[in-house]
């Protein structure tokens, strides 16, 4: 049985896509075209049948501090490699990404 997304309109100017599949979870995302939301179908659908879908729901609601911050808090290296990556990180710490690069990583 081959279930198909679904695509509906919300308001005036969002399109909700639905995937519902046999043995996964059923996901949604909103989006501002309708294109949008077909191409996200498509390819939620393609990576079901292929068996290569991984739920991206934590990822998707992570920031980017967040995640550096779990990588610092594993304490991977010794106090000295700590103490440096806190600092670097505390730097990213309300940024965008594009307006922290250049100044974590001056061009040489």
């Amino acid at each position: 049985m081959r279930e198909v997304a679904s695509i509906r309109k919300r308001g005036q100017h969002q399109w909700e896509a639905q995937v519902r599949r046999q043995g996964y979870p059923a996901q949604s995302k909103t989006f501002n075209t309708k294109a949008e939301a077909e191409a996200w179908a498509k390819m939620i659908e393609s990576e079901m049948s292929r068996g290569v879908w991984l739920s991206r729901s934590e990822a998707e609601a992570t920031t980017l501090y967040e995640a550096l911050t779990r990588v610092r808090d594993r304490r991977i290296c010794g106090e000295e490699g700590i103490r440096s990556r806190e600092v670097g990180l505390e730097g990213l710490h309300g940024c965008r990404l594009g307006q922290a690069a250049p100044r974590v990583y001056p061009q040489r």
